[in-house]
């Protein structure tokens, strides 16, 4: 069985800690598919988050496994073999979501093979190339408002890829927001005010699930310039991000305070308990510095805090709730409120709020959906988030 193992320390060239490395069910190296992926997320220094090297190495583990399964030598592989691997995807079940895998996903597996196979044939792994292409008129994609005028012209298309019907984000609309935060203020939980502190930093600041759970402390206090602006908000360094490049979050002052009474009050009586019973176990209780804690007294990660939404979702009856469903009910409302205020690009601010790296990454995720959320979305739900960025923040 192929599996992947993790580098423990840093190797050259060039090999980070942790980078994932492909080995079959004898230990022994896949090399060519570990070059390859070398290639791909470090040679070429376009890959800087460790989930997205990890999300690679899982599909080339999974098409290493597939021509395992079916005894196809990988470097003997046909374009045929190769498209029974993807109608295989396209007629089971994702173990990790238990769903059918959408057109999309199926694609990037495709393109990622794709390019890994091209890139073998190139470098002299393979003696002919599995993958075919044809002729076809396509759009030529600009990521621009003028998308919808481009012009088709004849491409190079990839056989193996499916035609994708692209789905719409999924972003809270006014009522569902408001049921969502209510469920969480009125919650028994004795966590209630640090979970509706963690939905509140997401929905208006737009952080991903991974750096709102890697914000710490010392960034807190040590942060918290003042951006002078008649609402108030302070500025805040956030080291750990997808791509691993800190950039700056805007906090509400009135959402600063609370955080900052958190510190103090909630989460240092998560730490006394914590700090007793590593005491009474006589153990030394290492001092966390994630500012969002759970009841161990170690940082909470985020995938327990999609639990956390998720839960308090369900209890209200609203399904397919997540940590990027509040980022893209920032997005979509931001985007409203910066129309709104006559801003002349509206979304370059939201890719920078955002930490996206490029413009046409933003586009190409919310340029489709802004119309219908705009007409999904109601007045009310601007007027709320006016009166949030006024400092009108009584929870």
């Amino acid at each position: 069985m192929v599996q992947i193992i993790k580098a423990t320390s840093e190797q050259e060239p060039i090999i980070p800690l942790g980078f994932p490395i492909l080995v079959d069910n004898n230990m022994e190296l896949l090399t060519p598919f570990n070059r390859y992926l070398q290639y791909k997320c470090v040679t070429r220094g376009k890959v800087n988050s460790m989930d997205t090297m990890n999300a690679y190495s899982f599909i080339l583990l999974d098409i290493n496994q597939f021509f395992e399964d079916n005894n196809i030598q990988w470097n003997e592989v046909l374009t045929e073999e190769l498209a029974d691997y993807r109608n295989r995807m396209v007629q089971s079940l994702s173990p990790h979501t238990k769903r059918p895998y959408s057109d999309r996903t199926v694609n990037a597996y495709i393109r990622l093979a794709t390019n890994c196979f091209n890139w073998l044939y190139e470098n002299n792994y393979l003696i002919s190339n599995p993958i075919k292409t044809e002729k076809a008129l396509k759009k030529h994609r600009i990521k621009s408002f003028l998308e919808h005028v481009a012009p088709a012209v004849e491409q190079e298309v990839n056989v193996l890829t499916l035609k994708e019907t692209k789905r719409p984000i999924k972003a809270l609309n006014d009522m569902e927001l408001r049921l969502l935060r209510n469920q969480i203020i009125n919650s028994v939980s004795s966590h209630k005010n640090r979970d509706l502190l963690m939905h509140d930093t997401v929905v208006t600041t737009g952080v991903r699930a991974l750096e709102l759970c890697g914000l710490s402390v010392n960034g807190l206090l040590k942060g918290g310039n003042r951006v002078q602006v008649h609402y108030g908000m302070k500025k805040m360094m956030i080291t750990i991000t997808k791509g691993r490049s800190p950039r700056n979050v805007y906090l509400l002052e009135p959402l600063y305070k609370q955080l900052l009474d958190y510190v103090h009050i909630d989460r240092e009586k998560v730490l006394l308990k914590a700090r007793l019973l590593s005491s009474r176990k006589g153990v030394e209780f290492p001092e966390p510095k994630e500012l969002f804690l759970g009841e161990n007294g170690k940082g909470i990660d985020r995938k327990y805090f999609g639990v956390i939404i998720k839960n308090y979702a369900k209890e209200v009856g609203i399904y397919g709730v997540g940590p990027h469903c509040l980022r893209h009910t920032f997005a979509i409302v931001m985007y409203k409120i910066l129309q709104n205020f006559g801003v002349k690009n509206p979304w370059k601010v939201i890719q920078v709020l955002l930490g996206h790296k490029s413009l046409s990454t933003t586009l190409d995720v919310y340029l489709d959906s802004v119309d219908v959320d705009e007409i999904e979305i109601s007045e009310s739900l601007e007027h709320l988030y006016n009166s949030v960025l006024l400092g009108n923040y009584n929870g």
